[in-house]
């Protein structure tokens, strides 16, 4: 038996966060921004469709720095692995710029992914803002590599060709191969997934 990589297939963005002025978002990463005015307002009332004309919101999208796989060219996915030095330079990096923007956040959105989380830390320790509600779910994680997890990007594409890797990273419903359960990297035994639907 195996486990279906087309759970997730929707994306392979790395995404920490999406940032807004809102309280009330969908899925999406990490929400905040600085507000003026009505724009509060006017994002809640723009799920009726109803949005006053002049109002705006800001939405910051982050990805996560440099991952240890990252630097070895791996296929990542769901594993979780954590930032390298260079990946906490990164995101302190981009902290800094939210930081001389001057934008404060409402709230978190991230994955359950722990170069996410780092990012994310960091990112709330530089601009002061440790104490912002976070949301984490695993439908943020990026796209399963299903049994491609782990292997190097360069000799699967020698081995495969490059048309079909970029198929099974890019593609919306063409999944890349099932993973065995029995694989290490299989996120069926993993408790921030363990009640992930199957598809």
């Amino acid at each position: 038996m195996a486990y279906h990589p087309k759970l997730n297939q929707g994306a392979d963005l790395g995404l920490v966060a999406m940032l807004l002025t809102v309280s009330q978002v969908s899925s999406a990463f990490l929400a905040g921004s600085r507000t003026h005015g009505n724009a509060r307002t006017a994002v809640r009332m723009s799920v009726s469709g109803t949005v006053p004309e002049g109002t705006c919101s800001t939405v910051v999208f982050l990805r996560h720095g440099q991952s240890q796989w990252n630097e070895a060219n791996l296929f990542t996915g769901w594993a979780d692995v954590e930032l390298t030095t260079l990946g906490k330079n990164e995101a302190a990096t981009g902290a800094t710029a939210i930081w001389k923007e001057g934008i404060v956040f409402d709230v978190g959105y991230t994955s359950r992914l722990m170069r996410a989380k780092q990012t994310l830390d960091i990112v709330l320790q530089i601009t002061g803002q440790e104490e912002l509600p976070i949301h984490r779910c695993w439908r943020l994680n990026e796209r399963m590599y299903g049994a491609l997890t782990g292997l190097n990007k360069k000799e699967t594409v020698v081995k495969y060709g490059e048309d079909q890797v970029n198929l099974w990273r890019r593609s919306y419903d063409t999944p890349p191969p099932e993973i065995e359960l029995d694989s290490p990297h299989a996120p069926h035994g993993q408790n921030k997934v363990r009640r992930c639907a199957r598809v």
